[in-house]
């Protein structure tokens, strides 16, 4: 919820008209605010890690069927949000909610790895009582490198790096077509927000 949360106040601000103090747009926050999911989704991927290996060895009862009917109910939610987020935001170009869609697409990945673990506990709990925490480290792990894929994909347009060869290709022919522009010998392009 904090991901989102911080994806949707900052696309707001993103599609703030220019002003003196951003001549250029606010479309940076957009890419400031993945920035920020993803750096959400690494440090809570370590703490996923670190609270999953404290409680091996600690004793409880297996979890029951309402665990596996919430995770069943989370993962088509979290599937549906996934989607169109994934849509929409590849459709607009939009960082921020590519990588809130990577939130939701990792949290039907926990779930089912969690579903799992909790079936084993449920069919044999003296033997396989330890595997939710097994599977929350490991679901702790995909968190961690699903946040610095978000993290790299943000820095690389926070830093101004070059898009992809196939956009900068499509730039040429435009840029010839100004009536002033006599030859190109060298292009920079760059990504700010959604533009």
């Amino acid at each position: 919820m904090l991901a989102s949360s911080i994806v949707v106040i900052d696309m707001g601000v993103a599609a703030l008209p220019v002003d003196d103090d951003y001549p250029a747009g606010h479309g940076r926050f957009e890419t400031l605010s993945a920035f920020l999911v993803g750096v959400i989704r690494a440090a809570g991927g370590v703490m996923i890690c670190y609270q999953s290996l404290q409680a091996i060895g600690a004793s409880h009862a297996p979890s029951g069927p309402s665990a596996v009917a919430a995770l069943l109910v989370a993962s088509i939610l979290r599937g549906v949000m996934a989607s169109w987020k994934f849509r929409v935001g590849r459709k607009i170009r939009s960082s921020a909610l590519v990588a809130d869609a990577w939130n939701d697409a990792v949290d039907i990945l926990s779930a089912v790895a969690a579903l799992t673990a909790v079936d084993l506990a449920m069919y044999e709990p003296g033997r396989f009582l330890v595997a939710d925490h097994y599977g929350g480290f490991v679901v702790g792990i995909v968190v961690v490198i699903t946040g610095l894929r978000v993290v790299k994909g943000a820095s690389s347009e926070l830093v101004d790096a070059m898009p992809p060869t196939g956009l900068s290709a499509q730039v040429i022919p435009v840029a010839r077509t100004v009536p002033s522009v006599l030859g190109i010998d060298t292009m920079f392009v760059r990504k700010t927000g959604l533009q």
